[in-house]
């Protein structure tokens, strides 16, 4: 069970994560226009 939670956990980070830097793209590809 533990394991389980630790396993989620790690790929909601790294869904956060590549959501964060796909916002972060999208603002910049905005101000550069």
């Amino acid at each position: 069970m533990v394991y389980t939670n630790t396993m989620i956990a790690t790929i909601l980070s790294c869904a956060y994560m590549l959501l964060s830097m796909i916002n972060y793209t999208k603002k910049v590809v905005q101000c550069k226009k």
